[in-house]
């Protein structure tokens, strides 16, 4: 049979392979509006949109935004410090956040330990360490207990054309 978990998965294949345009996936499993929101912040090329709409959210909400980068699990407190005081200028004075290194295993494991603490979770397809939107989609499947945002950005659309100042 085709049921529904296949037909998700070619619509989601079809989108990424054939949308010319940025694509945010929502999955609503907390409060909307979302009080606390988690931005995991990775040096992929959807980074800067997941940035832009995790900062719109934060002022349309009125929301708390905590903008995190996953660091080696062995890293110590100088590479977290420097982590995170390297995430404060690239954030600079526009968007006001809580900034985290966290260290860890992979990038799931921080979003399955912050699902628990925020009511939406933020990240770039390429965050996961993939390029495609349904294979992300399929990893994010067992983090539960908040809303999930799915961020990707179109190679060939610039990210800076719908931001208003």
């Amino acid at each position: 049979g085709h049921g529904p978990a296949q037909a998700e998965d070619a619509l989601l294949e079809s989108l990424d392979r054939h949308l010319r345009t940025h694509l945010v996936l929502f999955r609503e499993d907390g409060p909307v509006p979302a009080r606390r929101i988690f931005l995991l912040l990775d040096e992929g090329p959807h980074a800067d949109l997941a940035l832009l709409v995790a900062s719109r959210l934060v002022t349309a909400w009125d929301a708390e935004l905590t903008v995190a980068r996953v660091i080696d699990s062995e890293a110590d407190e100088e590479e977290r410090f420097d982590t995170e005081r390297a995430l404060e200028v690239d954030l600079g004075v526009s968007v006001r956040a809580m900034v985290r290194a966290i260290p860890a295993v992979s990038p799931l494991d921080v979003l399955r330990a912050e699902a628990e603490r925020n009511d939406l979770l933020l990240m770039g397809v390429s965050g996961l360490g993939v390029s495609r939107v349904n294979e992300a989609a399929a990893q994010l499947s067992d983090v539960e207990g908040c809303s999930l945002g799915l961020v990707r950005a179109h190679p060939n659309v610039s990210v800076e054309a719908g931001r208003r100042s």
